[in-house]
């Protein structure tokens, strides 16, 4: 199991869900991450193109444009925080 620490720095879970039972209220990890989900959104994309890529080479380049949009992210929200 990935740390919490780890998980928040993947964007958390696409589906999170509450824990009842947590009297921290914290929201359970379940599922595939944020980057996950954008890495796989990502893939359709890259492998339906005419390259010459390699499986593997297309699954590195899905990841790398995950990390690209989740920094987007990130400084967008830091931009909605200064406002």
């Amino acid at each position: 199991m990935l740390s919490t620490e780890k998980l928040e720095a993947d964007g958390g879970p696409v589906y999170p869900c509450h824990n009842d039972e947590n009297v921290e209220y914290n929201w359970l990890w379940r599922g595939m991450t944020l980057r996950d989900h954008f890495a796989a959104q990502a893939i359709v994309g890259l492998a339906s193109d005419d390259s010459e890529l390699s499986w593997q080479d297309i699954a590195v380049q899905a990841y790398q444009l995950a990390d690209a949009m989740l920094k987007a992210r990130q400084v967008w929200r830091d931009y909605e925080a200064a406002e």
